[in-house]
């Protein structure tokens, strides 16, 4: 429900992978379980990141985590 207080505008996969990555998934697992390429993943992190207000240096993890 945080996540989606916090969403600014997220799609379905993108809250999917914030999910995931939450559940401290790896980029590995992620693309087996969503069965996507790794550029999309990276575009769906980014996406995210954007959305976010997030730098690219800041962790999706750590914030995520303190949701």
């Amino acid at each position: 429900k945080n996540l989606i207080n916090l969403n600014g505008g997220l799609t379905y996969n993108e809250v999917k992978v914030c999910m995931l990555i939450r559940m401290a998934y790896s980029n590995k697992q992620i693309l087996k379980l969503m069965n996507i390429s790794d550029s999309t993943l990276f575009n769906l992190r980014s996406g995210i990141r954007k959305k976010l207000n997030l730098d690219r240096d800041q962790s999706l993890f750590t914030l995520l985590s303190k949701l």
